[in-house]
């Protein structure tokens, strides 16, 4: 991780949905830890247990940031509820979007494929909480706050 920081702005990491030493490892380097629920009931036992399990270990803390998906949906689900039930706010809200779904079966983002979806500009606004960026009249994110600050790629020695 810490390599990867030299070499990028931003590094992403998709965890596996259980806890070892290399994920521990990750979410203790992280400056994020974004959480993703799905508006069910299994998604929102799991990732409660999941959060457990972190303070339990005192890992992630302040870090954690809970990003719903689908939070539109209506499926007799209310958000305050599961925020409730987590104990934690939504930092984020993915609506149910019908062009998430077709863009995954063009096999291109939503963002490039409808810019304009409401499922598109709350990932645009996801990534400007995110990366400090400042957003255009579109919602895309426009620039970083301090583009000399930017970091290039550079191979490793």
């Amino acid at each position: 991780m810490r390599l990867l920081r030299t070499m990028f702005d931003f590094v992403l990491v998709d965890m596996p949905p259980h806890f070892d030493d290399v994920v521990l490892a990750l979410l203790e380097e992280a400056d994020d830890v974004l959480l993703v629920a799905s508006m069910d009931i299994p998604s929102i036992k799991n990732l409660k247990v999941g959060i457990q399990t972190l303070d339990l270990l005192s890992v992630a803390g302040s870090k954690l940031r809970l990003v719903l998906n689908r939070a539109n949906a209506r499926v007799h689900l209310d958000v305050a509820d599961v925020e409730r039930a987590l104990g934690v706010g939504a930092d984020f809200r993915i609506p149910s979007d019908i062009s998430v779904p077709q863009a995954v079966n063009r096999g291109v983002p939503v963002v490039v494929d409808r810019p304009r979806s409401a499922a598109a500009l709350a990932l645009r606004e996801l990534a400007s909480a995110l990366s400090g960026g400042t957003r255009d009249d579109t919602g895309a994110v426009a620039a970083e706050p301090d583009p000399s600050a930017r970091r290039r790629w550079r191979p490793p020695r």
